[in-house]
């Protein structure tokens, strides 16, 4: 059995999701891309589209509870309960999701711009 792009893009979701849940988004950048990027440019994915995918994983990470920092940010100036916000926010969770597997699996969204203002 060999790997695919299409694989290596879903692991990494999966991957960043989890830690996603656990650690802050710095420290997932941080652990993380040393990690994956030599793979991610083996498998001829574009470097730009990975950073757009990882940020908006690292986006979901810091919307959800427990450590999501967003949540307590809002949480701490709207005077409104983790609990509250987190199942208010889940919606808008669900569209990230559904946009990065997009972004993900359909790379000129993504690096449309970046081309045309490199002349590729």
């Amino acid at each position: 059995m060999s790997a695919t792009s299409a694989g290596v893009l879903a692991l990494v979701i999966i991957v960043v999701l989890i830690l996603g849940c656990f650690l802050e988004g710095n420290a997932i950048f941080i652990i993380t891309i040393p990690i994956f990027l030599p793979i991610v440019q083996k498998f001829g994915i574009d470097p730009v589209n990975f950073g757009v995918v990882m940020t908006l994983l690292i986006m979901i990470g810091n919307l959800t509870p427990p450590v999501g920092m967003c949540l307590f940010a809002v949480s701490g100036f709207s005077k409104v309960s983790i609990g509250t916000l987190a199942r208010e926010v889940w919606p808008y969770l669900v569209g990230i999701f559904l946009v990065t597997v997009l972004i993900a699996y359909v790379p000129q969204i993504a690096t449309f711009l970046p081309n045309l203002l490199v002349g590729k």
